[in-house]
């Protein structure tokens, strides 16, 4: 009876065993989907838009992370044409540093295609509504005084032997303040529970970019930047990326600037300007 017993949780013990082995390969074999498609998810949540990981691979021996083929589309309001086209972020880290609650990006490879910059049917740009770009309201004008309460203005008799003196025309209308333009702040520390303490090395390719005009597709255009393993070391802050943003500025024939012209307001200008540029 004894021996039965024994026997018999042997087999359980060991079913367990097997079950656990194989759901660890499992996992082994499907973690990194799990992973795409929880990265997929929350682009969604935080920009509104869909996105497509091609690959995602992260690595258990070594601290790298892969992504491959990520496609971003606009919202339906902008079109639902992609909107951004990366086919390469690789990225390598601290471990040590990561188990202390830092991050710590020893390199940044990352390879864009393609920028669509899209202007909708109401005259708005995708980049400032990804962007969360926020305009303040402008002042209301003051109310008009009831008909009951405003003063009556009599004309004048023209007085004889007296000539009228030439009337000034009326000063021109103030221009109306414009609306200020706020970015969001982001404080990656208290969103995440980690430190970001820097990149050592970003390495940053870009492609081409497009102006797409919902409102008149005359003015469609298309921009090669041309841009090739561009190193920017010791990344910390944003504002170490404003010579990143200069050069693909002037790579670009101020592309910016010449959506800006179509659109009246400048996209890179509100970047640097997030960016702690100044005005």
């Amino acid at each position: 009876m004894i021996k039965f017993v024994f026997k018999w949780v042997f087999r359980v013990v060991l079913a367990v065993v097997c079950l656990v082995v194989v759901a660890a390969v499992v996992l082994l074999l499907t973690y990194n989907t799990i992973l795409k498609n929880i990265m997929e998810r929350n682009i969604r949540e935080q920009t509104g838009m869909d996105a497509e990981i091609g690959r995602l691979h992260v690595s258990l021996t070594e601290p790298a992370i892969e992504i491959q083929n990520l496609q971003i589309y606009n919202t339906t309001e902008f079109g639902g044409a992609p909107f951004m086209n990366i086919p390469e972020i690789h990225i390598e880290y601290d471990l040590q540093a990561l188990m202390n609650r830092k991050i710590h990006v020893t390199l940044m490879r990352l390879k864009f295609a393609e920028l669509d910059i899209v202007k909708n049917q109401s005259g708005q740009l995708n980049v400032l509504a990804a962007g969360g770009e926020t305009t303040g309201s402008s002042i209301p004008a003051a109310p008009a005084a009831p008909s009951s309460q405003r003063p009556v203005v009599t004309a004048r008799p023209p007085q004889t032997g007296v000539t009228p003196l030439p009337s000034r025309p009326s000063p021109a209308p103030a221009p109306a303040p414009k609306p200020q333009i706020t970015m969001p702040t982001v404080n990656f520390e208290e969103q995440t529970g980690y430190e970001f303490t820097g990149i050592d090395t970003l390495n940053v390719s870009y492609e081409k970019e497009k102006f797409i005009d919902l409102q008149n597709p005359a003015n469609n255009c298309e921009q090669t930047v041309g841009l090739e393993n561009c190193i920017v070391p010791h990344v910390k802050t944003t504002t170490d990326l404003l010579g990143l943003v200069a050069l693909i500025d002037l790579r670009s024939d101020q592309f910016f600037r010449r959506v800006a012209g179509v659109n009246g307001r400048d996209p890179l200008k509100n970047l640097m300007r997030s960016l702690g540029a100044g005005n």
